[in-house]
């Protein structure tokens, strides 16, 4: 995970993984400040397992548990 987080603090990745209800979803995500704005709600989850990143076409924060990634690609 420390490779994939790496290159979202560098840019945008294509991240490919494996949601709760079992369907596979395809995100941009990013935890680049520079490449969006947002203000912060809700409390911080501090999850070793989760990986918290911001969507770029949602314009929103989502999640993942890292044990579902099942590709990255720096986009």
């Amino acid at each position: 995970m420390d490779e994939v987080v790496n290159m979202l603090r560098n840019g945008v990745v294509e991240l490919c993984f494996v949601k709760k209800d079992g369907s596979v979803r395809v995100m941009r995500a990013t935890l680049n400040a520079a490449l969006f704005t947002y203000e912060h709600k809700g409390r911080e989850r501090n999850n070793a397992n989760v990986t918290c990143v911001w969507d770029m076409d949602k314009q929103a924060w989502r999640s993942f548990r890292n044990e579902s990634l099942l590709s990255w690609e720096q986009e």
